[in-house]
Protein backbone atom coordinates (compact mmCIF):
# COMPACT_ATOMS: atom_id res chain seq x y z
CA UNK A 1 0.00 0.00 0.00
CA UNK A 2 1.28 3.59 -0.50
CA UNK A 3 2.68 5.58 2.70
CA UNK A 4 2.13 8.80 2.99
CA UNK A 5 3.02 10.56 6.31
CA UNK A 6 1.56 8.01 8.96
CA UNK A 7 -1.79 7.24 6.60
CA UNK A 8 -1.87 3.94 4.11
CA UNK A 9 -3.76 4.18 0.77
CA UNK A 10 -4.79 1.13 -1.42
CA UNK A 11 -3.20 0.13 -4.89
CA UNK A 12 -6.25 0.95 -6.52
CA UNK A 13 -6.61 4.00 -9.27
CA UNK A 14 -8.40 5.78 -6.69
CA UNK A 15 -6.30 5.00 -3.30
CA UNK A 16 -3.29 6.29 -5.84
CA UNK A 17 -4.89 9.18 -6.74
CA UNK A 18 -5.79 9.82 -3.19
CA UNK A 19 -2.08 9.45 -2.20
CA UNK A 20 -0.64 11.73 -4.49
CA UNK A 21 -3.12 14.58 -3.49
CA UNK A 22 -2.16 13.61 0.20
CA UNK A 23 1.71 13.95 -0.67
CA UNK A 24 1.06 17.13 -2.84
CA UNK A 25 -0.38 18.17 0.88
CA UNK A 26 2.86 17.13 3.29
CA UNK A 27 5.16 19.73 3.38
CA UNK A 28 8.83 18.25 2.07
CA UNK A 29 11.81 17.97 3.83
CA UNK A 30 13.26 20.79 1.77
CA UNK A 31 10.64 23.20 2.76
CA UNK A 32 10.16 21.82 6.15
CA UNK A 33 14.23 22.62 6.57
CA UNK A 34 13.59 26.22 4.79
CA UNK A 35 11.19 27.14 7.25
CA UNK A 36 13.35 25.98 10.00
CA UNK A 37 16.83 28.16 8.62
CA UNK A 38 13.90 31.12 8.24
CA UNK A 39 13.57 30.88 12.07
CA UNK A 40 16.91 30.92 12.87
CA UNK A 41 18.82 34.62 13.73
CA UNK A 42 19.85 36.40 10.58
CA UNK A 43 23.02 38.83 10.08
CA UNK A 44 21.95 41.85 11.55
CA UNK A 45 19.79 40.76 14.30
CA UNK A 46 20.32 42.19 17.95
CA UNK A 47 21.59 38.83 19.06
CA UNK A 48 22.60 40.07 22.44
CA UNK A 49 23.56 37.42 24.92
CA UNK A 50 23.59 37.71 29.01
CA UNK A 51 26.17 36.66 30.66
CA UNK A 52 24.90 35.64 34.45
CA UNK A 53 26.89 37.41 36.87
CA UNK A 54 29.60 34.32 38.78
CA UNK A 55 27.98 33.24 41.99
CA UNK A 56 29.03 35.47 45.05
CA UNK A 57 30.19 32.09 46.67
CA UNK A 58 32.95 31.57 44.60
CA UNK A 59 34.23 34.81 44.55
CA UNK A 60 34.61 34.46 48.05
CA UNK A 61 36.44 31.34 47.49
CA UNK A 62 39.02 33.06 45.20
CA UNK A 63 39.86 35.73 47.52
CA UNK A 64 40.22 33.26 50.66
CA UNK A 65 43.10 31.04 49.33
CA UNK A 66 45.61 29.39 51.30
CA UNK A 67 48.98 29.91 50.39
CA UNK A 68 51.91 28.27 51.39
CA UNK A 69 54.61 29.45 54.11
CA UNK A 70 57.62 30.61 53.23
CA UNK A 71 59.60 27.15 54.36
CA UNK A 72 57.45 25.06 52.49
CA UNK A 73 57.71 27.69 49.44
CA UNK A 74 61.24 27.11 49.84
CA UNK A 75 60.93 23.43 49.33
CA UNK A 76 58.72 23.47 46.52
CA UNK A 77 60.86 25.89 45.17
CA UNK A 78 63.82 23.47 45.80
CA UNK A 79 62.28 20.51 44.35
CA UNK A 80 60.50 22.26 41.04
CA UNK A 81 64.24 24.19 40.23
CA UNK A 82 66.33 21.90 41.44
CA UNK A 83 68.25 24.47 43.87
CA UNK A 84 68.10 26.12 46.78
CA UNK A 85 65.88 29.45 46.88
CA UNK A 86 68.57 32.37 47.15
CA UNK A 87 68.26 36.11 47.17
CA UNK A 88 69.49 36.17 43.38
CA UNK A 89 67.37 38.44 40.61
CA UNK A 90 66.86 34.63 39.13
CA UNK A 91 65.50 33.20 42.09
CA UNK A 92 63.56 35.24 42.92
CA UNK A 93 61.55 35.35 39.33
CA UNK A 94 61.65 31.90 39.74
CA UNK A 95 59.97 32.44 43.06
CA UNK A 96 57.46 34.68 41.41
CA UNK A 97 56.41 32.72 38.59
CA UNK A 98 56.44 29.79 41.35
CA UNK A 99 53.63 32.02 43.24
CA UNK A 100 51.44 33.24 40.70
CA UNK A 101 51.22 29.52 39.32
CA UNK A 102 50.03 28.62 42.70
CA UNK A 103 47.73 31.74 42.48
CA UNK A 104 46.10 30.25 39.68
CA UNK A 105 46.08 26.66 41.09
CA UNK A 106 44.17 27.70 44.43
CA UNK A 107 43.37 24.03 45.30
CA UNK A 108 47.03 23.03 44.89
CA UNK A 109 48.21 25.96 46.63
CA UNK A 110 45.77 25.55 49.93
CA UNK A 111 46.46 21.51 49.53
CA UNK A 112 50.08 21.95 50.08
CA UNK A 113 49.61 25.07 52.86
CA UNK A 114 47.93 22.51 54.72
CA UNK A 115 49.77 19.81 54.24
CA UNK A 116 47.48 17.55 52.52
CA UNK A 117 50.10 16.96 49.96
CA UNK A 118 53.65 17.48 50.30
CA UNK A 119 56.06 20.05 48.02
CA UNK A 120 57.55 16.97 45.95
CA UNK A 121 53.78 15.43 45.06
CA UNK A 122 53.26 19.33 44.12
CA UNK A 123 55.90 19.65 42.19
CA UNK A 124 55.04 16.28 39.90
CA UNK A 125 51.28 17.72 39.96
CA UNK A 126 52.85 20.86 38.22
CA UNK A 127 55.31 18.95 35.78
CA UNK A 128 52.27 16.86 34.76
CA UNK A 129 50.05 20.33 34.20
CA UNK A 130 52.84 21.82 32.13
CA UNK A 131 52.94 18.27 30.35
CA UNK A 132 49.68 18.42 29.24
CA UNK A 133 49.37 22.61 28.29
CA UNK A 134 52.36 21.75 26.13
CA UNK A 135 51.01 18.37 24.50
Amino acid sequence: MPKVGEKEFDYTPEGIAAAEAAAAEEPSADVMLDELVSDLPQEGDDLAIEVPPEPEEELEQSEEVQMPDDEVLAALFETVYGEALDESEGSQEQLQDLVELLEAMPELASAIAVGEISPSEAAILIFREAADLEG
